[in-house]
């Protein structure tokens, strides 16, 4: 895969919380769920639910959705707040796999059964690629699953770029 570049001001922590949420309950929505609007709530040390949003034919059903970035390096994060701008090198498959495989597996001691781990890659596109996604699915899907999130996506820049990882489909 060749480089990549984006530009902007990079999200603090989970500062793409809300952006995330939305597209993810877009995409959820679009398989026939019934979310409402994502609201932010309040940072947990270490870890937790992001952000949230209420079913709109259930009040009492909530979405809860945990947030974390897809692409980890912190040198490019860095890069990206001093400069406005910073490139992803190039990367194989093998290499972005094992990223995104990375970033979950940080997550590990904060997963929570009735929880959603959603990894933020809206800005950086190489882990909603298929053949990312494919190759992920083939090596740790069932890792994933263990991990006991109630489901694991990777949300991209829209809901169709939007895939599940703890599942084969």
């Amino acid at each position: 895969m060749s480089r990549a570049t984006t530009t902007g001001i990079p999200s603090k922590h989970e500062d793409g919380s809300r952006a995330t949420g939305r597209i993810l309950a877009g995409r959820l929505n679009k398989d026939g769920a019934t979310w409402g609007e994502i609201y932010d709530i309040e940072p947990q040390v270490g870890g937790g639910v992001d952000c949230e949003a209420k079913d709109t034919k259930d009040p009492n059903r909530v979405l809860k959705v945990q947030v974390t970035r897809a692409e980890g390096d912190p040198a490019f994060w860095e890069r990206l707040a001093r400069e406005g701008q910073a490139e992803l090198p190039s990367s194989t498959v093998d290499e972005v796999v094992a990223r995104v495989w990375d970033a979950i597996w940080k997550k590990r001691l904060h997963a929570r059964p009735d929880e959603i781990l959603a990894l933020n890659a809206i800005r950086t596109p190489w882990p909603v690629l298929q053949l990312v996604v494919a190759i992920f699915r083939q090596r740790h899907c069932e890792e994933t699953r263990r991990i006991g999130f109630k489901e694991v996506w990777v949300v991209g820049w829209s809901k169709e770029m939007t895939e599940r990882l703890d599942t084969q489909e």
